[in-house]
């Protein structure tokens, strides 16, 4: 009786161990693309670029630029995985640097070209189950240069900022582009040409909002 009660006990126990573990699976396989010959654009830039010191009309021509934005719209090409041409789903990228910009002084800096030392980091987020070759993509160097956007329907014309002849570092993912970005400022020209040039001046320009834009890594 008492063997009967042991092996009673045994059989519930190990019934208890089944449910509480439950059906095994096989974990999900995590596709890897290989982008050391792609490209990748992103349609949406949001962000700030603040300033130090503040573009004035007393400014010498140097700054300290510390950028932060989010990145939307992103496709890619010419990435693989296995050698077979397939492209990742980017669900949204981050954009951070600290920059050393050299250009002409005082409000004059605004629109005439000026050099970068320093580096853009942007970290890419996918899809579940999927994976870059490497997490992020780091650019550094190159020339930024003032403008202007607008035309109709708009009104006003505003701020725009273009990025070119970058380098990207070793290591990053999207080895295979050729980097530029185009930003567009949420403040128009005016409201900047106003607060830069302020006499005596001001406080200057401390922050520039990122309204729209598009980047190409």
């Amino acid at each position: 009786m008492i063997n009967r009660i042991a092996v009673f006990g045994s059989a519930v126990g190990l019934f208890l161990g089944v449910l509480s573990t439950g059906p095994t699976t096989a974990g999900a396989a995590t596709t890897l693309f290989n982008t050391s010959a792609a490209s990748v654009t992103c349609l949406t830039v949001i962000g700030t670029a603040t300033v130090n010191p503040p573009i004035s009309s007393a400014s010498s021509g140097t700054a300290i630029i510390k950028v932060k934005a989010t990145l939307g719209g992103c496709t890619s090409t010419g990435a693989t995985v296995g050698g077979n041409p397939q492209e990742p789903t980017i669900v949204s990228g981050t954009v951070a640097a600290t920059l050393n910009t050299a250009g002409s002084a005082g409000c004059a800096g605004l629109l005439s070209p000026s050099t970068i030392t320093g580096n853009f980091v942007t970290k890419w987020k996918l899809a579940s189950g999927q994976k870059l070759d490497f997490a992020s993509t780091t650019t550094s160097g190159g020339t930024i240069t003032g403008g202007l956007f607008g035309g109709a329907p708009l009104t006003g014309a505003y701020g725009q900022f273009t990025l070119s002849g970058q380098t990207i570092q070793a290591n990053s993912a999207f080895a295979g582009a050729t980097p530029s970005t185009i930003a567009v400022t949420g403040e128009d020209a005016l409201n900047l040409g106003a607060v830069c040039a302020a006499s005596p001046p001001g406080k200057g320009i401390k922050t520039i909002h990122l309204a729209l834009g598009q980047l190409t890594l």
